[in-house]
């Protein structure tokens, strides 16, 4: 939370490499603004050895950790802003959405600042997530608690969580974030695509990378390999102009920046069988719907008595589709 990224990065043998090592670096910019005493409390922390490692008593008398204990109060215009961030967030496609929250878990972004500030005054209880209870109190603290940013907080706070935990967790806060930062800043852009291109690095994004990118994400516990597998080739026979079975940074800021512009429709724009079939399809990308069956567990994700929406409906709230129009994006 102090530098917007994770200690150890890479896949997971150079992450073990890293921390055997205790190669944590502290010396790029986002570190210079972080005082001494913060930067020593992570070092005792991260230590490989157990034996060496703080205790949970050195910890609390930290001479950073009591620091915290009084709080200064948040600049109401910067919470706003973040709370508002989410809240317009939360009406982009879920493709995008997923994207960006790919991005989230390794970028350093100063623009991140404000939303670790925000994220923290908003976990009460210092779990390291926020239920929704706590979403509301940070909307009703900034909003007031008639305001119409209070009254559609439940429906915000359903399309944030992307793995459907219940909670919103720092990647997911950080990722609403972000929010359309993504499709804007080049180097951010470009965060993004090298996170797609996950196999062999060429500087190109394969159908096959999207697959894997997207099943190993979060969005996992909300979307069967079918649905990940039918997203990738909607992309493709979207955003793949010149026809050779791959995106390159050109064809994928255009889908980022189209996929940002499309935001979802709202309820009063679309005609009521639409919206119903949306809202149907919404649920069905749900892990533990409701069917004949019974509600499907975490664990176990049978194909049999899965009842399938229209082939090609799966993406419709997926890349964010103009409902009147019929086209996806």
């Amino acid at each position: 939370m102090l530098c917007g990224k994770p200690p150890f990065w890479g896949n997971y043998n150079e992450q073990l490499r890293r921390m055997k090592r205790e190669s944590f670096p502290m010396s790029d910019s986002t570190w210079q603004q972080i005082s001494r005493p913060a930067k020593d409390l992570i070092r005792g922390l991260l230590r490989a050895d157990p034996k060496q490692r703080m205790k949970l008593e050195d910890v609390l008398r930290n001479p950073w950790l009591r620091l915290q204990d009084s709080p200064s109060a948040m600049d109401t215009r910067v919470a706003s802003q973040v709370l508002m961030n989410l809240r317009q967030f939360s009406r982009t496609s879920q493709f995008f959405t997923m994207c960006v929250a790919s991005v989230a878990r390794q970028l350093d972004h100063r623009s991140l600042r404000d939303v670790h500030k925000v994220f923290a005054e908003m976990d009460t209880n210092g779990d390291g997530v926020l239920e929704l209870h706590e979403v509301r109190a940070g909307f009703i603290k900034f909003f007031g608690r008639d305001s119409d940013q209070v009254k559609d907080v439940e429906k915000v706070f359903a399309r944030l969580d992307l793995d459907g935990s219940g909670v919103l967790d720092y990647t997911e806060f950080c990722a609403a974030g972000i929010g359309e930062r993504v499709s804007l800043e080049e180097d951010v852009l470009w965060a993004a695509f090298k996170a797609f291109d996950v196999q062999d690095d060429d500087g190109r994004i394969t159908k096959e990378e999207i697959e894997q990118v997207l099943r190993s994400a979060d969005v996992n516990k909300l979307w069967t390999p079918e649905v990940c597998q039918e997203v990738a080739s909607e992309v493709f026979e979207s955003f793949d102009q010149n026809g050779d079975g791959s995106l390159d940074f050109e064809e994928f800021v255009k889908l980022m920046r189209e996929c940002a512009a499309r935001r979802q429709v709202h309820e009063d724009e679309v005609e009521p069988e639409e919206q119903e079939l949306i809202e149907e399809l919404e649920k069905d990308l749900k892990i533990g719907r409701a069917d004949k069956d019974g509600p499907l567990s975490t664990s176990h994700r049978p194909n049999a008595g899965r009842r399938k929406p229209p082939a090609r409906a799966h993406v419709l709230p997926v890349l964010g589709r103009d409902v009147h129009k019929k086209r996806a994006i």
